[in-house]
């Protein structure tokens, strides 16, 4: 991208012709003016020094950064963006005109940094007063100029100094609890070769007084010490016990379970006005986490646009004691459907108050207007909040136009009437939202009167009111039963003196490049105080189809559910029951100073007597979150209180504290569980990127959380069959062929160590090198297919039955009992595959058909069928691809046998000794019975064992599959399973 070409201003004439030249990215220089045209992107970041927008405006695209869809508006410093317009000289083809000749000045402007939200710098054009430089006056490289002309702007930092290539950081680095066990695995079983080799070196040394004087056993001379070069020969002869063609295995079939997940119709999501009528289908960005979904422990959910459609549809107002609009409930669209009763209040004597009420919705905002190909007014805001609130009181007689630089228009639509007025304010400042402020402002001047007008949270504007509001609060608590988010609005009148006095504080931090963001929030903080309270807004977020469904197979699964959301503990609570994430029947406590409890033993010794976790929730505010995170014995205690519980409701917590949450679960928690996180916007990102698993839904505020996850969705929903359906599948096939994979290396060397055993530490293999090599190829091809696609329920059958999912969460398919088990059967089949077959070769001669060569081809070839007869065994889905891997498996051997014994020539450069070997082999009938016969007998032992799990130890997928619907329904209505506890440990 850095071989892209820009126009960069090279020279400015005496004419007054600026030309311009092109300029790879990667030559752009600090200082260079670039020339940037609509649609065009920003190579570098930059300082605008005009714009062709109204006032000096222009549009950006920030979704290359952010993954924002909405328009952003920025700004083109006042001086230089008088001097150039009022040029009348052409700058070549360019338009506008320029006096870039006379453009003389100096910018200042911060250290690089990663911050996309903010900048600060200061900006001296001679002959104009000191500017201060904003984030509204930054250019990010990455950036697209949009319904805008031309812009001029002036490079500030480029390359790796740019906010773009700072924020650009590789995903961090998420290992499968698969992968590290894998690797323990592989530890052990080296330190076990090595040991196995020790042990049988020290045998040779010991034997070898005893066997010296067969020559063929021994040679003459050794170069390295005896015990160590006898060493080096057994680790080389046990060297396939470390099946290294897992890694290989694994990560083939990890592409597979991706493509099924991508390609799965039953997770493709389109509509019209979704991602540009384009749809939008599961991708899986992390290969090796596949099998992580399904053993998620934790799951952590953002609220807005995750549950929620992060669609805002104004509903209910509260205007001088009085409420305007009805809610009939979640997911009910049709607007706000008070507006006849507000037009007939307004006509009344209440109009006052209520024209104040939309006028302060009208202005204090940062939404931008824009005119479509039709000529309509359009508007884009950075909130959905916003964009519904402006939408909506332009409907009632107070339509935002546009801004025209500090100049802001509204249409006054007169009550009972067809005319209106265009209203304009100048604005002098705008304190800006942020988490921790919560609340926005703007001061303005209209005709000759000045105005504070105010929006935020109603705990922070009931703090800064002239005075209780009583019916006030009756109403926002009322609206948060419903589960709505609520704004309350203020403003204030005030004298040219005081807006003099506080502007110059203002424009002094504004021109402060060092803690720029604090001074403004105290200048600020001084301004917003005695508030005349206007009224509330209450916005609904609709629900995203299938959620409550989703909720409740995800904690009838056994997984515990944290939801992290910044709203309000009222209204987090009632969403919480609309979406099934709470119940009735459960036991909730409240863990906040003003409502509730900060006494977390008091809690735990009331939840002594519920032994079962689903009748247990939690809510915990952020603040007080904050307070006990500070205390490390309350830290401690929140642990074991929190994790008793199956839900967990966070109100009120910033994006630093969802990753504290995430955190705070995998840390504390030993053995760590397997963590979920799941978002749609770039406040969800830490949370995303702290998690094992990191989940992220394409919704309404853009891509950054698509873009940072581990699998992306489109909906909520399609959770179920990610985690219940490809996540368990993907569980079991992954721990079945791990297992099977070291099961097959183990039968195979404790075969060559029998025989090492009776060859008198010799060295020799059992099996003929060549012949050997095919292993790892021929017992591979079965079990590939099968950690692929097989199944062991129907999709239908996992979503009907979530409890399914505990095998998972609980580790059940790959644990110590489970090793062990492998162990124990790797020993068995080895001593039915060898020592049934010595019987058959007396003298190793097989009633004079072979000799060494024969016996261990024949060894061989019954541990290849032993190989495939198993992998067909536990295979639950038998298809063409299953069935067909274990006849190629057959078919290669037989190719072999043919190709490279049977050739003269190649058996001549390889092993002559091979030289029509297998021809030999298969004449002897006896043959034919051993290969046939002792790979059954070896199957007998897993037959009996299936056949005794199955009828008198059935897991949970036997009571579901083999005993009916009647057992599994009885486990889903036995959420004890939630903590792996009760019925769960019979499994």
């Amino acid at each position: 991208i850095n071989s892209s070409t820009s126009h960069v201003i090279s020279k400015v004439s005496r004419d007054r012709r600026a030309e311009d030249k092109k300029k790879e990215w990667s030559k752009v220089s600090v200082g260079d003016i670039l020339v940037v045209r609509k649609d065009e992107e920003f190579p570098a970041d930059c300082v605008p020094l005009y714009c062709s927008g109204d006032g000096g405006n222009c549009y950006v695209s920030t979704a290359n950064l952010d993954g924002e869809t909405n328009l952003k508006l920025k700004t083109a410093p006042t001086a230089s963006q008088l001097l150039l317009s009022k040029c009348s000289a052409p700058i070549g083809d360019l338009d506008p005109q320029s006096k870039l000749f006379e453009l003389n000045g100096e910018i200042r402007t911060e250290p690089p940094n990663s911050n996309i939200h903010d900048f600060s710098g200061s900006m001296q054009v001679e002959g104009f007063a000191s500017e201060s430089l904003g984030a509204k006056q930054l250019l990010m490289r990455g950036t697209v100029l949009r319904n805008t002309a031309l812009c001029l702007g002036i490079v500030v930092y480029t390359g790796p100094d740019t906010r773009m290539v700072r924020n650009s950081r590789p995903a961090p680095l998420k290992q499968s609890n698969l992968e590290k066990i894998t690797n323990v695995a592989m530890g052990i079983i080296l330190v076990a070769q090595l040991l196995f080799a020790l042990g049988t070196a020290m045998l040779h040394v010991k034997m070898t007084p005893q066997l010296k004087g067969h020559w063929y056993l021994y040679p003459s001379e050794i170069l390295l010490p005896e015990l160590f070069g006898w060493w080096l020969t057994f680790v080389t002869l046990y060297s396939n016990l470390m099946p290294i063609s897992l890694y290989p295995t694994a990560e083939f079939c990890n592409a597979f379970q991706c493509y099924f997940i991508r390609n799965d119709k039953h997770m493709y999501y389109k509509r019209p006005d979704f991602n540009n009528g384009t749809g939008f289908g599961a991708s899986a960005r992390s290969s090796n986490l596949c099998q992580e979904l399904g053993q998620v422990g934790f799951m952590f959910s953002d609220k807005t646009g995750t549950l929620t459609q992060n669609d805002m549809e104004l509903k209910r107002l509260s205007i001088a004691g009085r409420r305007y609009g009805t809610f009939e409930g979640t997911g009910k669209s049709g607007g706000f459907n008070g507006g006849p009763d507000l037009q007939a209040a307004r006509q009344g004597a209440g109009g006052k108050a209520i024209d104040a009420f939309l006028e302060a919705l009208a202005v204090s905002h940062t939404v931008m207007a824009t005119y479509g190909s039709d000529g309509k007014l359009c508007y884009e805001a950075e909130s959905p909040d916003e964009y519904a609130l402006v939408a909506a009181v332009a409907e009632q007689g107070w339509a935002f136009q546009g801004r025209r630089g500090n100049e802001l228009t509204v249409q006054h639509m007169h009550p009972g009437s067809s005319s209106s007025q265009e209203i304009k304010y100048h604005v002098l400042a705008s304190n800006a939202f942020n988490s921790a402020r919560k609340r926005m402002s703007v001061v303005v001047q209209r005709g000759s009167e000045y105005l504070l007008l105010v929006k935020g949270a109603d705990n922070v504007m009931m703090e800064r009111a002239a005075a209780p509001d009583k019916k006030l609060e009756e109403d926002l608590k009322e609206f948060s039963v419903q589960g709505l988010r609520t704004l309350v609005i203020g403003c204030r009148s005030l004298t040219k003196m005081e807006v003099d006095a506080w502007k110059a504080k203002y424009d002094w931090a504004q021109r402060e490049t060092e803690e720029r963001d604090r001074k403004l929030e105290d200048v600020a903080e001084e301004i917003e105080k005695s508030l005349n309270i206007l009224g509330a807004t209450a916005i609904e977020d609709k629900l995203q189809d299938g959620v409550p469904e989703t909720i409740e197979k995800i904690r009838f699964a056994g997984i515990k559910l944290w939801v992290l959301t910044g709203d309000k503990l009222e209204t987090a609570r009632n969403i919480g029951f609309s979406t099934k994430v709470l119940t009735q029947d459960m036991d909730l406590r409240i863990v906040d100073d003003e409502e509730g409890t900060l006494d977390l033993n008091e809690i735990e010794s009331e939840w002594d007597h519920i032994w079962d976790p689903a009748q247990k929730a939690m809510m915990i505010t952020g603040k007080a979150l904050t307070a006990i995170m500070q205390d490390e014995d309350e830290r401690a205690k929140l642990l074991s209180v929190s994790t008793s519980c199956s839900v967990l409701i966070a109100c009120r917590v910033s994006p630093s504290q969802k990753a504290e949450l995430v955190r705070f679960i995998r840390e504390g928690l030993e053995p760590a569980p397997v963590t979920l996180a799941v978002g749609d916007g770039a406040n969800d990102v830490p949370m995303i990127q702290e998690a094992q698993v990191g989940v992220g839904i394409a919704g309404r505020e853009g891509r950054q959380a698509v873009n940072n996850s581990d699998f992306a969705i489109a909906q909520f929903r399609y959770l179920q069959r990610l985690m219940l359906v490809h996540g368990r599948w993907n569980y079991r096939r992954a721990c079945k062929f791990t297992l099977f994979t070291f099961w097959r290396n183990m039968v195979q060397v404790l075969m060559i160590m029998y025989y090492t055993l009776m060859s008198g530490y010799s060295g020799t293999s059992l099996y003929e090198d060549w012949i050997r090599l095919s292993f790892n190829l021929l017992c591979t091809l079965p079990i590939l297919a099968i950690g692929c696609m097989d199944e062991d329920v129907p999709a239908s059958t996992a979503l009907a039955h979530p409890e399914l999912y505990s095998v998972g969460r609980l580790g059940k398919d790959l644990n110590k009992k489970k090793t062990a088990f492998t162990i124990t059967a790797a020993i068995a089949h080895s001593l039915v595959l060898y020592f049934l077959t010595i019987p058959a070769f007396p003298g190793m001669e097989l009633f004079g058909t072979g000799d060494y060569y024969t016996f261990g081809t024949t060894c061989y070839t019954c541990l290849l069928l032993d190989v495939n007869y198993r992998a067909g065994f536990i295979t639950n889905t038998h298809n063409v691809y299953t069935i067909g891997s274990i006849v190629l498996s057959f078919a290669l051997y037989i190719f072999w046998l043919i190709a490279y014994p049977q050739n003269p020539w190649l058996a001549d450069k390889l092993a002559p000794n091979m030289y029509m070997v297998p021809e030999h082999m298969v004449a002897s009938p006896y043959f034919w019975i051993c290969v046939i016969a002792v790979p059954l007998f070896a199957m007998m032992i897993d037959v009996y064992i299936s056949f005794n799990h199955h009828h008198f130890l059935p897991d949970v997928r036997d009571r579901v599959t083999y005993h009916g619907n009647k057992a599994g329904q009885q486990d889903a209505a036995f959420p004890a399973d939630l903590a792996g506890v009760g019925r769960e440990n019979s499994d």
